[in-house]
């Protein structure tokens, strides 16, 4: 395992407390969807997660692919310990390795990876960041691999819409005040995958379709 750079004092506070946090705003919804499309990944050599937090995703990953060798990338040491215990439970621990890093500063050896995963962490970013990294981490995935992740969406109209806002602003106050995070509002994702080497092949919705889970092929 490796550990490089400097932990986020910000999401180390908040490590502990942040299942509490999640279940309170949203119940079970995000962690429902960070995994409801695990069992339609095919079985892969190696794995890249990108900010998993308290490894609650990363533990269901080791479980649902045991060949694979996984790398972990969070600048937050607290929740890195979080995510051993929770890799120790599904007896993993010798196939993943931790990197304490920043993902602006992080940069994956091109096609070493079958696997991009990302829940709950592009929207961390600015739409000028997502162009600059985004596809920086995507060079790690081999043509032909798979980008899985999920994300908030903003819903067009109706109440839906005006529920997701007032949360999603919410959401984002929140983690500007605790974090380090720039981001001040939600990123339409959809096009900036437009632009991208992937093809959707799987997706599903939850909470009046302000959750969205993906599959891609990466080409």
């Amino acid at each position: 395992m490796g550990v490089t750079e400097t932990s986020d004092g910000g999401y180390d506070r908040i490590a502990r407390p942040y299942r509490w946090l999640e279940w309170i705003a949203f119940g079970q919804s995000l962690q429902h969807s960070r995994i409801c499309l695990l069992s339609e990944l095919p079985l892969v050599d190696r794995i890249l997660v990108m900010g998993d937090g308290d490894g609650r995703l990363l533990q269901q990953i080791c479980r649902s692919q045991p060949g694979a060798e996984i790398t972990s990338v969070d600048q937050s040491l607290a929740m890195i310990d979080l995510q051993k215990s929770r890799v120790a439970s599904a007896g993993a621990t010798d196939r993943v390795r931790w990197v304490c890093a920043d993902g602006r500063q992080f940069s994956p050896a091109s096609n070493e990876y079958d696997l991009l995963v990302t829940a709950f962490y592009l929207d961390c970013f600015t739409e000028f960041e997502l162009g600059q990294h985004l596809p920086r981490w995507l060079s790690g995935v081999k043509n032909g691999g798979f980008f899985y992740v999920a994300e908030f969406v903003q819903p067009t109209s109706g109440w839906r819409a005006i529920r997701a806002r007032v949360m999603l602003a919410a959401m984002h106050l929140f983690f500007r005040r605790q974090t380090s995070l720039t981001n001040h509002r939600l990123v339409d994702l959809t096009a900036i995958f437009d632009l991208l080497p992937i093809d959707e092949v799987n997706r599903a919705e939850r909470s009046g379709n302000m959750i969205r889970t993906q599959i891609f092929s990466v080409r």
